[in-house]
């Protein structure tokens, strides 16, 4: 019987990544969704050289637990990979700052990395107004794309698998999560000899 119990598991340990452009008006929300988690996960915010108030803004997230970093501008995936060298988490997740994170997300992605799942997809809840919303949940990647492109925010990738396919390419202004992904399940798929 484990020291924790018959029913108790090893904890799963994440780092949200979350890149801000000129987002003082969004990032607080994003940070906050990550607070409401139920599973607990670091939060490190890697602002990308804004040029409007958002290095106030997380200079009061700062204090409060939030680990903050400035790089030059140099886009999104670059931004990605700066947390990514500071994440302490055995699994990342990659949060937009215009986004959040559904309640329950890291829950729901703990679950499958107890199985074994390296690399976690789901789905989002994307709110369009009057053209309704739509729901995915996660599940265990078998494909790089089981349900369209993925978004920041609805993937989780364990830290040594995105540090060994060399984490995000710099190239990529968009796009980035897409061939990121890609190769990481090619990683994935290979046969050991």
């Amino acid at each position: 019987m484990s020291p924790l119990g018959p029913e108790a598991k090893p904890s799963i340990t994440f780092s949200v990544v979350i890149p801000v452009y000129n987002g003082e008006s969004s990032i607080t929300a994003a940070v906050e969704s990550v607070r409401a988690q139920s599973h607990p996960g670091e939060i490190i915010v890697v602002d990308d050289g804004s040029d409007d108030g958002t290095p106030a803004v997380l200079s009061k997230l700062a204090e409060s637990s939030v680990a903050t970093i400035r790089v030059p501008n140099a886009g999104p995936a670059a931004a990605r990979n700066a947390g990514a060298r500071l994440a302490t988490g055995e699994y990342l997740v990659f949060l937009d700052a215009d986004d959040e994170l559904l309640t329950g997300a890291l829950s729901a992605f703990a679950t499958q990395h107890h199985r074994q799942h390296r690399l976690v997809r789901s789905g989002a809840l994307i709110d369009r107004g009057t053209q309704g919303t739509h729901t995915w949940f996660a599940e265990p990647s078998r494909h790089p794309y089981p349900r369209g492109a993925p978004l920041a925010g609805t993937f989780s990738i364990e830290r040594a698998l995105f540090h060994k396919v060399g984490g995000y390419d710099p190239k990529f202004r968009f796009g980035e999560n897409s061939e990121m992904l890609l190769r990481a399940q090619m990683a994935l798929q290979e046969v050991p000899n």
